[in-house]
């Protein structure tokens, strides 16, 4: 294996969708910037990926009663100042019990936004192509 190829990242991340609207989170370390939920698998947690996944969610929103209901994209791309290569899951999730929301330190402040709004706010590249694909998904299942 390459020494460039030696760290690679999975991360997940969750698309929540109510009265069709997306909720994002606003970064602590960078106000102002806008992510979707979720996290990156830690070591040892491959093998149970949807665990990894539920505690991303529980650590960002203190919330762990939802349902996935379906993988909806995949993006890849090289983060950090050695490139290394991050795939990225999202995940559509349901019955999330919004009134509960905690916020964890790495964030200072949440929000809905309509589909129509998704490029209107500081998101990063791959966060708007995701929540389109995650909308289209959304329109699908509720036919």
């Amino acid at each position: 294996m390459s020494k460039e190829f030696e760290k690679f990242w999975i991360t997940q991340a969750g698309v929540i969708i109510k009265d069709g609207k997306c909720l994002i989170l606003e970064l602590a370390n960078k106000p102002g910037f806008w992510d979707i939920p979720g996290g990156r698998i830690d070591m040892g947690e491959g093998d149970n990926s949807e665990a990894a996944f539920r505690r991303e969610i529980k650590e960002e929103l203190g919330v762990d009663d939802f349902k996935i209901i379906d993988l909806v994209a995949y993006d890849i791309w090289y983060a950090g100042a050695h490139k290394h290569p991050v795939c990225a899951l999202i995940f559509l999730i349901d019955n999330l019990n919004t009134y509960n929301v905690k916020l964890s330190d790495e964030h200072i402040n949440y929000k809905w936004i309509s589909e129509e709004e998704i490029k209107d706010e500081f998101l990063w590249p791959g966060a708007i192509k995701m929540l389109q694909k995650a909308f289209a998904r959304y329109h699908e299942l509720k036919k």
